[in-house]
């Protein structure tokens, strides 16, 4: 086995050490997965930002370290709302990925120590001008991959085995597209697309990923397009900004139900249970107030709407849906949404990201400037925990699908860092470095199975 391959076994063992037993290579796939159970969870909001983060083996032991991590059948996987166990043992740390948007390649991360193992190619490199990767899906099992990237014919998804390292037959998007959602069974992914002639009309499609075929125009509208599906896979919900609508769609068969109107809609969180889609959204230019509309699943019916700020920052809705974390021009806000009353109004610097535990109680500040950085813990009630120090002025920040690990990550130069921070103890980890030669800001990204990550 490789070094990589045992300091993941090693990690495993001191975690789990009860629960696991070191598998052979031939017996560890049916050793847990027959144990394996699955149970409901909270997904991982939608970050603030409209767009997310995306060599063949280089010998046998990068097969197995691959292999090791997604062969288990979700050992260090899983998806956002998902919380997967071995038998009567608890639940066991997810693996994330470092992707390096500019040669293409997926970098795979112990779950405990945060080292790194050796980098596969998963996609075409993203050098200025050239075909890139803008997206990547990487399914619950962690077995797949799909890719989205831009090529000379428009955009392409291709799906990627993390286990055999083949790539898929590309499915064509064609120009003009943007955000790309997939079904929590990704057995099918919606795709938001502007047209050429007229880049304020928006449209979304449907494709089966199973046969490539890209359906017609499901929901049509103004301005550009926001896609959020529900937790059990049966609705798709698209906002379009101009006038301001938010349109339901059955997934089983792409019907849409009835408009419902919230003005200046833009960017949809499903909560934890499914039962809450809140639409955040802005009534006119930059300077104009911020709102969250609650719209319930079930009716289809907007609630009072709660005034966040002004629209020309960045805002993140809670997984449950209890709270909003608003960064202003000179410090962030903790709204209730609802009480429609501001919890605290605190000074954590110049704040780049944010990111929410799953179960909403604490919300991980990434704040800094001129190359230092700081992660401060916020509760949900706005005390604020002790600043967290992370080297290489990290400009994003993740949370881990178990809650156990926040990353930080990126910094203005060709040398990115990124730093895992546990959240039981709120202390940092040895950072790791991860350069990309020719770097442009946004290259170096964390992708976590289970979730769409792009930039």
């Amino acid at each position: 086995m490789t070094k990589f391959a045992d300091e993941l076994f090693a990690d495993l063992m001191r975690e789990h050490g009860p629960v696991l037993e070191r598998p052979s290579r031939q017996t560890a796939h049916n050793r847990v997965v027959h144990t394996l159970t699955v149970e409901p969870g909270p997904p991982r909001p939608p970050r603030h930002t409209p767009f997310w983060m995306a060599p063949a083996a280089a010998a046998v032991g990068v097969t197995l370290v691959v292999g090791l991590a997604v062969s288990l059948g979700g050992l260090f996987t899983g998806r956002g709302h998902a919380n997967i166990q071995i038998g009567s043992g608890g639940t066991v740390s997810r693996t994330a990925y470092v992707f390096n948007r500019y040669k293409g390649t997926l970098t795979p991360i112990s779950p405990v120590t945060g080292r790194l193992g050796k980098p596969f190619k998963v996609g075409p490199a993203g050098a200025p001008g050239s075909p890139n990767v803008f997206e990547n899906a990487i399914t619950p099992d962690g077995k797949t991959d799909y890719v989205v990237y831009t090529a000379t014919s428009g955009s392409v998804i291709r799906s990627f085995d993390l286990v055999t390292h083949k790539a898929g037959t590309p499915i064509q998007l064609g120009h003009g597209t943007g955000q790309v959602v997939f079904t929590p069974d990704y057995k099918t992914a919606y795709f938001a697309s502007s047209s050429s002639s007229n880049l304020n009309k928006g449209t979304v499609r449907p494709v089966s990923l199973a046969t490539g075929t890209v359906g017609s125009p499901v929901v049509q509208g103004q301005g550009v397009p926001f896609i959020a599906i529900t937790p059990d896979g049966k609705t798709a919900y698209v906002s379009f900004s101009q006038p301001g609508t938010v349109t339901p769609v059955s997934v089983a068969t792409n019907t849409p139900g009835r408009t419902i109107p919230v003005t200046g809609a833009y960017m949809i969180n499903i909560t934890s249970d499914g039962g809450t889609a809140d639409v955040t959204g802005s009534g006119g230019p930059d300077s104009s107030p911020m709102w969250v509309t609650p719209i319930s699943t079930a009716t289809s019916t907007p609630g009072q709407r709660v005034r966040i700020g002004n629209a020309n920052q960045f805002s993140l809705v809670a997984p449950d849906g209890t709270t909003a974390f608003y960064v202003g021009a000179s410090n962030v806000r903790l709204v209730s949404l609802t009480t429609g009353q501001t919890v605290r109004t605190l000074d954590l610097g110049s704040t780049s990201d944010a990111a929410f535990t799953p179960d909403s109680k604490t919300v991980y500040v990434l704040a800094g400037s001129s190359g230092h950085a700081e992660v401060t813990p916020v509760s949900e009630t706005g005390t604020v925990g002790k600043s967290i120090h992370v080297s290489g002025n990290p400009q994003n920040i993740v949370m881990s699908q178990d809650g156990k690990t926040v990353y930080a990550y990126g910094s203005p130069g060709d040398k990115q860092t990124m730093t895992p921070i546990s959240t039981a103890t709120n202390t940092a980890g040895t950072p790791v470095s991860v350069r990309a030669s020719g770097f442009i800001p946004g290259y170096i990204g964390i992708v976590l199975p289970g979730e769409e990550n792009a930039w």
